[in-house]
């Protein structure tokens, strides 16, 4: 196959999509880094007079068990 992207390249993008779509559909702003530098994937940020922002890193996996719990 041509794919470039091997599954964890595509786990990193639909997460990332995931938590960009759930902040959309609430009124936030994501601001994406380029570069991961501190652990940082995404910045989340409120409106009103305070601007409060919360920095994110986000995680994905496919191996789950019953209760949820990834594994392996």
């Amino acid at each position: 196959m041509d794919a470039l992207l091997a599954e964890t390249d595509k786990q990193e993008a639909y997460s990332l999509a995931y938590v960009c779509a759930v902040a959309a559909s609430a009124g936030y702003v994501v601001a994406t880094r380029h570069f991961d530098r501190d652990s940082i994937d995404l910045t989340i940020e409120a409106g009103e007079s305070m601007r409060p922002k919360i920095d994110i890193q986000v995680k994905a996996t496919i191996n789950l068990d019953g209760d949820g719990r990834s594994y392996g």
